[in-house]
């Protein structure tokens, strides 16, 4: 009987040794972001074009965020003087891109032309 016992347990913390929570194990199915995500924020909408725009307001202290652009463009994170510029990295249109900010920061944009950046807070 206590064989069989401890035969099972073994057999238990070797399976969950093994297995994989992707909501707790720091591993991501999107690139920079660890943990689980709970909850996002309604996207705030920028609008872009040859100019630099940016985020009326900053986005939370250390939280993620999802940016989706409808176009290429060029994104810049930092204080609220910030400009985004053609030597910025480039985001590609329509694919999202989740980033971990830092201390009150604001995301500014530039793109070829007329277009818009949803700016998403992830919880």
């Amino acid at each position: 009987m206590k064989k069989t016992l401890f035969a099972i347990i073994l057999a238990l913390a070797a399976s969950t040794a093994s297995a994989q929570d992707y909501r707790t194990s720091g591993t991501s199915l999107v690139s920079g972001v660890t943990g689980y995500i709970s909850h996002a924020e309604s996207p705030a909408r920028v609008t872009t074009s040859a100019s630099t725009a940016r985020t009326a307001t900053a986005v939370p202290a250390y939280s993620y965020v999802r940016l989706v652009c409808s176009q290429d463009t060029n994104v810049h994170f930092g204080d609220v003087s910030i400009n985004a510029t053609a030597a910025d990295p480039r985001l590609v249109g329509n694919t999202p891109e989740v980033f971990n900010m830092g201390p009150s920061t604001y995301v500014a944009f530039i793109a070829g032309g007329a277009g818009t950046c949803d700016v998403t807070v992830l919880r």
